[in-house]
């Protein structure tokens, strides 16, 4: 079996056809693939020309992280990558990733970097891992102890894990549920991190996430995600024995 068939590119969209247009054509027609048309935009057009990929409609529109987990509950492999709609991957360097999973077949999480682009494709900025390492469960926590740097389309989780931990949860509303998943993944298994870009993250200005910053409801959950996994992470590390 190839390294091909063993992850799953998740992709949930929302009105964006001509974003998504544009991330379907930096992967693989070979390549597993589970578009979540939340909102059934996505038109037949599209469908039919991207025939290899697997599109799937919710019965009702869904909040962000629910369009997320119910497109990952889909998965059938035993790795997934769930970027947005509006991200984009160096074709070029997605062999990476399947050497990856690959070397690292025993990791629940494998971290690349990214590099950071607006809403013309310019790169605004990057960021990678210093250098290839592989953590033992729970060290790669260490990395990402006060935040984490990575974005979700250059992160490789081990579905059964990410599921274990209740995938995104969806309480959080719009912040910190991706990263507390992170963060539970690198307490609790084996980590890689690996220093090569290999997805483009966007970011647009005067968007929804950053209106709410500072907000009474973000504020309450920053403080709830941080409750929660400062506790996990003194317990896992007690555990361990590591100070």
């Amino acid at each position: 079996m190839s390294a091909l068939t063993e992850i799953t590119f998740v992709i949930p969209t929302f009105n964006r056809n001509d974003y998504l247009i544009k991330i379907l054509d930096t992967l693989p027609t070979d390549a597993n693939v589970i578009v979540s048309d939340n909102g059934g935009a996505v038109t037949k057009e599209i469908i039919n020309f991207y025939n290899s990929f697997l599109f799937i409609t919710p019965s009702k529109k869904l909040e962000m992280y629910e369009n997320w987990n119910y497109c990952i509950n889909h998965v059938k492999t035993k790795w997934f990558i769930i970027p947005s709609d509006d991200d984009l991957y160096y074709s070029n360097e997605l062999y990476r990733i399947f050497d990856a999973i690959t070397e690292f077949k025993n990791c629940g999480i494998i971290i690349f970097g990214h590099n950071v682009i607006d809403e013309r494709d310019a790169i605004v900025s990057s960021w990678k891992p210093d250098s290839l390492i592989k953590f033992n469960v729970p060290l790669g926590f260490d990395i990402f102890k006060y935040g984490v740097e990575a974005r979700l389309p250059s992160i490789v989780f081990n579905t059964e894990l990410a599921k274990r931990h209740g995938l995104f949860k969806e309480e959080y509303g719009y912040t910190a549920a991706d990263s507390l998943l992170i963060q539970k993944c690198l307490l609790t298994s084996d980590s890689a991190f690996i220093p090569h870009v290999i997805s483009a993250y966007r970011v647009w200005p005067n968007n929804f996430t950053s209106k709410l910053i500072s907000t009474q409801g973000w504020l309450e959950r920053i403080d709830k995600w941080q409750n929660e996994i400062g506790l996990m992470a003194s317990l896992k590390f007690k555990e361990s024995r590591i100070k």
